[in-house]
């Protein structure tokens, strides 16, 4: 509504009546409302610029109102070839906004890399150990992109991800981002707490790793973090015996995505590596999320004097900015559906509960069970030489 009462405040700007002791109207209609019209032109077309989202909602609704009244109001003035210019313009970039939200093939100029599956698996005989983690990682990695592509500027403001119960949601494509992640982390914990062997538990955890470096290598940081938040449940990170039973080179990358996606100083490393990498790029939204949630908590609106705060507008703005920058170049992968059902479709995932979990977690290894000590000392040299390089880099 509010987009529809900004048109209608710059239509009734165009119209604008002389002032009442006007002597020459035709003088004004020449000179001084040509150029509040003018004005009212630039105004249109950098809204449609810099704010084109606003017109992809209601169907367009909004985008044809304005289009019509230009046309309706320039056509046969000195005025339509700037109208015309306006139109090109906003034609040109919505529908390449469409065509993007509508999920069409964006042209690269190569072709995707070949999918890796096994040929003649069926969607009823897909296990995590039948797909390759590389194959795993780029649907995964498409199905974040197109949520991530999709979320608009708005959502960010408000701390609107935090209103579920409110109507109309404010942060949709945030919350379904927020629920994917979730969705990921359960399935990946649930895959090693339902196999009862070690031997083959030790496989998918080795596998469940391998996904996570080839989400690294598709710079896809939310499928990191999502990945690790799940081996690093309480359930899965409790089964001593089993992290033990890993190689150490699985052990080793293991703890540098860890480190790649810590916390620790505001997700200081990520922060870092991020701006050195080439896109496309899927950041972790957690770590703006966390900002924007200082930064609402952290400053008032209004300043002492009662004027808005720009200050905090303009840091808020800065955010947006930061997402919308990897939101531009898109994965030239094939999307393979059938697989993208199935990730989406695990019931132990949809059934995951972390006191159901950790009743698994204490069935395949019970507290009293006896801890294997074939590595524990390789491993804490290594935790010693990692605590050691964190001083020397602090």
């Amino acid at each position: 509504a509010e987009y529809m009462g900004l048109l209608e405040m710059l239509m009734l700007r165009w119209f604008t009546p002389p002032p009442a002791d006007c002597a020459d109207r035709d003088a004004y209609e020449n000179e001084t409302l040509n150029t509040v019209r003018i004005r009212v032109l630039k105004v249109l077309k950098s809204w449609i610029d810099t704010y084109h989202h606003d017109f992809l909602r209601d169907d367009g609704r909004l985008l044809r109102d304005l289009l019509t009244f230009v046309d309706e109001v320039t056509n046969g003035t000195r005025l339509a070839p700037v109208a015309q210019q306006l139109r090109k313009s906003a034609t040109k970039r919505l529908l390449s906004l469409s065509t993007q939200a509508e999920g069409r093939l964006a042209v690269f100029d190569q072709q995707p890399p070949p999918p890796q599956i096994p040929k003649g698996l069926e969607p009823s005989k897909i296990t995590l150990l039948k797909v390759p983690a590389i194959e795993l990682a780029r649907q995964i990695t498409l199905m974040e992109e197109y949520i991530y592509h999709r979320i608009q500027p708005w959502e960010f403001l408000n701390q609107g991800w935090t209103k579920k119960n409110a109507t109309p949601a404010p942060s949709p494509h945030i919350v379904a981002m927020i629920a994917h992640f979730n969705h990921i982390s359960e399935w990946v914990a649930t895959e090693v707490l339902q196999v009862p062997i070690l031997k083959k538990r030790v496989k998918v955890l080795e596998h469940i790793i391998d996904l996570a470096s080839e989400l690294q290598n598709l710079n896809n940081f939310n499928g990191v973090m999502e990945i690790v938040a799940g081996l690093q449940t309480t359930a899965v990170y409790r089964l001593h015996n089993t992290w033990e039973a890993i190689s150490d080179s699985y052990f080793q990358r293991f703890e540098e995505l860890k480190d790649l996606v810590s916390r620790d100083r505001n997700y200081k490393n990520m922060r870092e590596v991020i701006p050195t990498l080439n896109p496309p790029i899927i950041p972790y939204i957690g770590m703006w999320l966390t900002d924007l949630t200082f930064l609402e908590d952290g400053n008032q609106d209004s300043t002492a004097s009662g004027l808005i705060n720009f200050d905090k507008r303009i840091m808020i703005a800065k955010v947006i900015r930061d997402v919308q920058q990897y939101q531009q170049r898109p994965y030239c992968l094939t999307p393979l559906k059938p697989l993208q059902r199935w990730i989406m479709a695990q019931p132990a995932a949809t059934m995951y509960s972390e006191e159901k979990a950790y009743e698994l977690s204490l069935q395949l290894e019970p507290r009293d069970a006896k801890k294997s000590k074939k590595r524990e000392r390789n491993r804490a040299v290594y935790a010693t030489l990692k605590k050691t390089k964190k001083k020397k880099d602090g």
